[in-house]
């Protein structure tokens, strides 16, 4: 869902490596920002039309990337990296308690 959201962009408006977040305007014509919301540790997406979460609620995020490339300034290509686990899982062993691992670049098709 994130790659296609991404990769459907009409135009870049931000990216923003130090943060990890990632501004850009969508089919629809609003500005739309991917970033992890730290307080959920959710991976979330807002724009006018629309603000919620893009990964559920029993899930959490402990590390979140993007970088792009060449730079933040003139991006051709994003990267995401990020990890997900469930979430309250404390109690659980190591060997109960995995870490998925995702990378994906993406490249814009309308840029």
């Amino acid at each position: 869902q994130i790659q296609t959201i991404v990769r459907n962009a009409k135009s870049v408006s931000s990216c923003d490596s130090t943060n990890d977040s990632l501004s850009f305007i969508g089919p629809d014509g609003y500005t739309t920002t991917i970033s992890l919301d730290t307080d959920v540790a959710r991976i979330a997406s807002v724009s006018a039309a629309y603000a919620g979460y893009l990964t559920p609620a029993d899930l959490e995020i402990p590390s979140f990337n993007i970088t792009c490339s060449p730079n933040d300034s003139a991006p051709e290509l994003v990267y995401l990296d990020f990890s997900i686990k469930k979430a309250n899982n404390d109690g659980a062993r190591s060997s109960e308690d995995p870490v998925l691992s995702f990378k994906s670049a993406i490249q814009f098709r309308n840029n």
